[in-house]
């Protein structure tokens, strides 16, 4: 479907978790070579890291978690009592 779509219109995927307040990537989708959403590129402002359970960062291919650095990031809260 995605490649249908992308053929008359420019179809873009986008991606941001709950506690970025915008999408924080995206991936324009073509048409000839789509099999499976992508993360993307960072928009401008954001930086990904990947790190494994020490929060070192890991090699390119690597599994790791994903980390999301920029303005874009929802403020914690801390808790009174």
């Amino acid at each position: 479907m995605v490649r249908h779509w992308a053929r008359s219109f420019r179809l873009v995927n986008v991606y941001g978790p709950t506690e970025a307040t915008v999408c924080t990537s995206l991936c324009v989708c073509d048409p000839d070579t789509w099999t499976e959403p992508l993360v993307g590129r960072e928009v401008p402002g954001v930086t990904y890291f990947v790190v494994d359970e020490k929060m070192r960062p890991v090699g390119n291919g690597e599994a790791g978690e994903l980390c999301i650095s920029g303005r874009c990031l929802a403020r914690a809260a801390t808790a009174t009592t």
